[in-house]
């Protein structure tokens, strides 16, 4: 962590020494490291009721905050809990003018579909899980089959790079192969119901301009991927 940023990468993590292949092991671990952060940043907290329980003056309620428990865990985990500024870089390498490596592309997306894939339906009620049912993967169903699969995917992560980066007009060659909190915050905009078209439209272009069906059949070759 640097500055209150956390930095996110797949230089290091779960499939080291497990996954031969540079790159998928790279894009897989960014994403199970980017995984961990996640869930250390939204580490559940209950609060009780013992405050209202307690009449204070200014005095007593700071020798109550210096000595109760429940508050001296709070400022622990608050201490412990991810920044809300992060910067995950998902492909090794320096990646220039959008020229991205594919492998390390679909085994981030792998990684974090956790699955070859899904039906469009199933990811639509997870997209919705959060209480938001103006969410779908609608848009992400590019070849209309049903069903969500990783090459379909990735685009949402090539999306959120190219968010990332805060320019007015979208361009593959702003791909760099890393995300920041900004791209991952507004690519929430396009797996709503509302915006369903325009997305299906940015995540077919992404989708045939690195031509990723034909790049997943190739990946698909490589059991290493599955460990």
């Amino acid at each position: 962590m640097i500055n209150d940023t956390a930095y996110i990468s797949g230089d290091n993590g779960k499939y080291n020494g497990k996954i031969r292949n540079n790159s998928v092991r790279y894009g897989r671990n960014a994403i199970h490291n980017y995984k961990k952060y996640l869930a250390n940043y939204s580490t559940p907290f209950m609060f009780k009721n013992t405050i209202q329980q307690k009449e204070f003056n200014a005095d007593s309620f700071e020798a109550y905050l210096k000595n109760d428990k429940f508050f001296q865990q709070f400022k622990k985990i608050e201490k412990n809990r991810s920044p809300i500024n992060f910067i995950l870089k998902y492909m090794p390498g320096e990646i220039k003018n959008g020229e991205i490596d594919k492998k390390a592309l679909l085994a981030a997306s792998y990684e974090e579909l956790g699955q070859k894939e899904i039906p469009v339906d199933t990811l639509s009620k997870k997209l919705q899980a959060g209480g938001n049912e103006m969410m779908t993967a609608e848009a992400l169903d590019i070849n209309k089959d049903g069903n969500v699969d990783f090459a379909e995917y990735s685009t949402t992560i090539l999306l959120s790079d190219v968010l990332s980066k805060g320019k007015p007009e979208l361009s593959v060659k702003d791909i760099n192969g890393t995300i920041t909190n900004k791209g991952a915050n507004e690519i929430l905009a396009y797996g709503t119901k509302r915006n369903k078209e325009i997305a299906y439209q940015t995540y077919s272009y992404l989708y045939n301009y690195y031509n990723l069906g034909e790049e997943k059949d190739k990946i698909l070759t490589l059991k290493e991927l599955y460990k």
